[in-house]
């Protein structure tokens, strides 16, 4: 669940970027979501934690 409270911090510190860099985040969500979703397909351990640790990174930026 996204924190709204965090939500309007992350606009108080980023002010007029806070749309490009929400915008950065939601399309760095998608390349690792279909990355981890690669990673189980093909079996490859490491890439799918790097991926989940990314994913885990961007969410806590933005709240979630």
């Amino acid at each position: 669940m996204v924190n709204k409270d965090n939500i309007l911090a992350a606009i108080s510190i980023y002010g007029d970027m806070a749309s490009k860099f929400l915008q950065i985040s939601l399309s760095d969500l998608q390349k690792f979501h279909n990355a981890i979703h690669n990673s189980i397909q093909i079996a490859d351990s490491e890439e799918l934690a790097i991926s989940a640790h990314s994913l885990k990174s961007i969410l806590a930026q933005i709240g979630a």
